[in-house]
């Protein structure tokens, strides 16, 4: 282990943060470049932003950031075990791979450090980190679909490559937001983070279950390369999609309510 390495893992065991180290855990000097599915730069970028990091909240809290664990599975790690390394996304995906999680150590998670714990009110299903981090699982984990046909040698370019479209161009939709426009607060910024997240991954994890016809697949993506874009029809559909969102987001919010209000008057969930 070189002296930068040793001198960033000393740094993480000492802070003893959920985000970094458990009991079961390798320390940062085991996620070596062999092991990652990524480049050699990017990789020591990624363990440069590790040693960047300050101790966390109680993990599961709302500060906690998940980013350190993916990563280590990602080298082949899981939670208990330190076996063999085993490919969980298709190699094509690869390169994608490396620039989501750039993305998430450029862009994303120095966005959420900046603006402090206003967004602890997100749930673990909402928090846009964990959303963001998902979509790498989304797009080929441990017995997914996509896994499954590459290992079958039926996952064809056209199926890479409209997904490696959808992603890239929600990078530019992310990047926009939180980086090159001015949101009135930092509550509405964060909720069209959520909202342009779950839209994606509904859209990858639609495309992984039912992309079969090559045809298709061939429209899709002559559709997504054009450049010229119909905004009339995006501006439809983008208010079709919000209204249905915010009615979903108020039943949650009603049945949140009802929820706590049962918890504070003692009764089970769904007596009366």
């Amino acid at each position: 282990m070189d002296g930068n390495a040793k001198r960033i893992d000393n740094l993480l065991q000492a802070t003893a943060s959920p985000n970094y180290v458990d009991n079961d855990s390798p320390g940062l000097s085991e996620l070596t470049a062999d092991r990652s599915p990524v480049s050699r730069e990017a990789h020591s970028e990624i363990l440069t932003y590790f040693s960047s990091l300050v101790p966390e909240g109680p993990p599961g809290g709302p500060d906690t950031d998940w980013f350190f664990f993916h990563y280590k599975e990602i080298c082949g790690f899981t939670n208990k075990t330190t076996g063999r390394f085993q490919a969980t996304l298709p190699p094509p995906f690869n390169r994608l791979l490396e620039d989501h999680l750039l993305f998430y150590i450029r862009v994303l998670s120095p966005y959420f450090r900046s603006i402090g714990p206003s967004y602890a009110a997100f749930t673990a299903i909402n928090d846009p980190r964990d959303l963001f981090i998902r979509l790498s699982y989304d797009l080929g984990g441990e017995e997914s679909e996509m896994l499954k046909r590459w290992s079958a040698g039926l996952l064809r370019k056209e199926q890479t490559e409209i997904l490696e479209m959808v992603l890239r161009k929600m990078y530019v939709e992310l990047k926009t937001l939180l980086v090159d426009i001015q949101a009135d607060t930092k509550e509405v910024r964060s909720r069209e983070l959520v909202r342009i997240l779950w839209r994606t991954r509904e859209v990858v994890r639609c495309l992984v279950q039912r992309l079969r016809s090559e045809r298709l697949e061939v429209l899709l993506c002559r559709y997504l390369g054009e450049e010229e874009i119909n905004w009339k029809v995006v501006r439809g559909v983008d208010d079709a999609q919000r209204k249905w969102e915010n009615r979903m987001e108020e039943s949650r919010k009603h049945m949140l309510t009802q929820y706590m209000d049962w918890l504070a008057a003692g009764k089970s969930w769904g007596e009366s």
